[in-house]
């Protein structure tokens, strides 16, 4: 446990006050608007705290959407961006399962999440051609078939497996040379672009792979971001978080896996 998390404790039992990050409160404050259901008081502080950290490490301001799957508020709650909660809130599309503390999941058949965020809309400022990252948090490893695309966005942008594959893309078309992301298919997981000839593989160690060669593309395959789903072909794993956004320094990387995990560790 840390000490934040040993402080939110006592404010939970002992019903301190505490002032919650202005954009958590907005999301609280969509909730009660919306009718729905908002987690636990001691999730939310969990939760703000899970923010605030990613604010003080710079990670917060570089995303377009993040979107906490794994909660205890109800399935709409889940949806919400917690970058902006008036922009880019996730639909639920023929009816993803969802799973309290633990996020979506698909049927293999239809059912997926989109979350409405198109990369040639104006309203994304952050994920750009040459400064770019997204992924997921996989409870199930993306290496077995059934959970394969965890994420995607267009033929240029998405996430197949862990493995080495042509088709980990990050605003482009079949990259020269692959590399295999970490050794787990588990965990906080996806795929990084901080310059025009090539991106990386983000672990759920914390770590960055070797380079691989891509050279970027223009954002101009208009479509939203989908979460076990890619074209027409529909997965099943577990979700409990994703984000889209700039390219991730290897320091930033390892500080969001840090942060996530401890979020995770909470459930």
């Amino acid at each position: 446990m840390t000490s934040q998390q040993y402080l939110n404790y006592i404010y939970y039992f002992t019903g301190g006050g505490v002032v919650f990050e202005s954009e958590y409160q907005a999301l609280l404050d969509k909730a009660t608007t919306d009718g729905d259901a908002k987690p636990s008081r001691l999730q939310q502080l969990n939760q703000n705290t899970l923010l605030k950290s990613l604010k003080t490490d710079g990670i917060f301001a570089k995303l377009d959407g993040l979107w906490v799957f794994a909660t205890n508020g109800d399935s709409d709650f889940a949806t919400y961006n917690w970058i902006d909660s008036s922009k880019f809130q996730a639909t639920k599309v023929s009816s993803p399962t969802f799973t309290t503390n633990v996020g979506f999941n698909g049927d293999g058949t239809s059912s997926h999440v989109s979350l409405n965020l198109d990369t040639t809309s104006s309203d994304v400022t952050k994920y750009t051609q040459n400064s770019a990252s997204f992924g997921v948090y996989s409870w199930d490893d993306i290496e077995n078939s059934d959970n394969f695309y965890p994420i995607s966005q267009s033929s240029r942008i998405r996430l197949q497996r862990r493995t080495a594959t042509t088709n980990n893309r990050i605003n482009n078309a079949l990259p020269s040379d692959t590399q295999d992301i970490g050794t787990s298919g588990t965990g906080l997981i996806g795929l990084n672009r901080t310059t025009s000839a090539t991106y990386n593989g983000l672990a759920s160690n914390g770590t960055l792979t070797a380079n691989i060669t891509g050279g970027s593309i223009a954002l101009n395959q208009s479509s939203n971001f989908v979460i076990n789903r890619f074209d027409t072909t529909f997965k099943s794993g577990r979700i409990g978080l994703c984000w889209v956004g700039q390219g991730l320094t290897s320091t930033e990387w390892s500080n969001f896996v840090t942060h996530v995990n401890t979020y995770i560790a909470t459930l």
